[in-house]
């Protein structure tokens, strides 16, 4: 310690670059609550409701309403392909038609389809052997056409 303190007593840009540093790193949680992304308020987060899986899925799907947008997230794996539909959002977001909104499966692209009844499935495929498909991201307009 005594060695670092002559170091920066001698070395004013040292001791500066090396307060910045201890700022930096001292920052971080703060610069992650700042961007947490903002409700319709402008300063609440946007709330997270989990979905139930349904028989044949496993994993964890949620959705959010801000601004009559939908966003879902999540992440899910098939352990039964006979069972299609994963999970059901609210009627009350979901849309007016069938939705087919693009996701990826590993290196692979497929489909999670969005009912008028707010079911929801995963086109996954052939050439996808694993199933697991990530939501992050995937949003649609409440009440959306098909």
């Amino acid at each position: 310690m005594q060695r670092l303190r002559g170091m920066l007593v001698h070395s004013p840009s040292l001791a500066i670059s090396m307060l910045a540093l201890v700022f930096a790193l001292g920052s971080g949680a703060g610069y992650a609550a700042s961007t947490a992304p903002a409700g319709s308020d402008g300063k609440a987060p946007v709330k997270f409701v989990s979905l139930k899986l349904l028989p044949g899925w496993r994993g964890h799907v949620e959705y959010a309403v801000d601004r009559g947008i939908v966003y879902l997230d999540g992440l899910v794996h098939n352990t039964n392909r006979n069972e299609p539909i994963l999970t059901k959002l609210p009627r009350s977001v979901a849309p007016r038609g069938q939705l087919g909104i693009p996701v990826t499966f590993g290196s692979s692209d497929g489909y999670v389809e969005v009912f008028s009844n707010g079911g929801m499935t995963l086109i996954v495929p052939k050439s996808d052997k694993t199933g697991i498909a990530s939501l992050s991201g995937v949003s649609f307009v409440v009440g959306a056409p098909g």
